[in-house]
């Protein structure tokens, strides 16, 4: 069983949609509703989750977002593989605000979303705000690096989605670009270098977990 951990705006629309394709509806996709986060809920997912699972005994893999501590029971388990994707900290977070401003329904939202949309939230504002501090430090928790069996980096996706075809699922997966920013141009978003330092300090925590995945990855090459 494959169980991607989907960390949003890393790619993983993409990816997700790409291993359904190649799993042929023996995919579970989860979105639990833990942001801002609640540890505690956390633990219930992961309680529930080992009830669950007993009636997919054809299941090849769980994918969406969802912490990953809901399935570390199944870690140790040798036919269960852990994967997700990691982003630069400050893109991803540049990304996730974009992306809020294209979805929003203000028939739908409610939240944080709504709460973001509606009062206007500058880029500023939305970057260096407690909910979104070290994201990936909260939705990881009790979940290091190292219990993945696969973290690709979002900045070379095409070169380590090839090195997980290979390496982990032995078989090729079609490049997809799902939910796509279009209004982006170049590879990074355009930032005033000051405001860009500030945000990588903000969420230190982040930045160190992006820089031990990119340390890990080169010595995986």
């Amino acid at each position: 069983m494959l169980i991607f951990v989907h960390l949003p705006k890393t790619a993983g629309r993409s990816f997700g949609n790409a291993l359904a394709e190649h799993f042929d509806g023996q995919t579970l996709r989860e979105h639990d509703r833990l942001f801002p986060w609640h540890r505690c809920a956390a633990r219930t997912a992961m309680q529930n989750a080992q009830n669950r699972l007993r009636g997919f005994s054809e299941l090849e893999c769980i994918q969406g977002h969802f912490m990953p501590l809901k399935y570390r029971f199944l870690h140790l388990n040798p036919k269960v593989r852990f994967v997700t994707w990691i982003s630069d900290p400050v893109e991803r977070l540049v990304s996730h605000y974009h992306f809020w401003q294209r979805i929003y329904d203000p028939s739908a939202q409610v939240g944080l979303l709504r709460d973001v949309i509606e009062n206007n939230w500058f880029l500023e504002r939305f970057c260096l705000s407690e909910p979104f501090r070290n994201f990936y430090s909260q939705y990881l928790w009790k979940f290091p690096l190292q219990f993945f069996d696969f973290f690709g980096i979002t900045e070379h996706y095409e070169m380590d989605l090839e090195w997980f075809s290979d390496a982990v699922l032995q078989a090729p997966l079609s490049v997809r670009r799902d939910n796509f920013n279009e209004q982006r141009s170049g590879e990074r978003y355009s930032l005033d270098k000051v405001f860009r330092a500030d945000v990588a300090r903000y969420h230190a925590k982040d930045m160190n977990i992006y820089q031990q995945a990119l340390e890990m990855r080169s010595a995986r090459q």
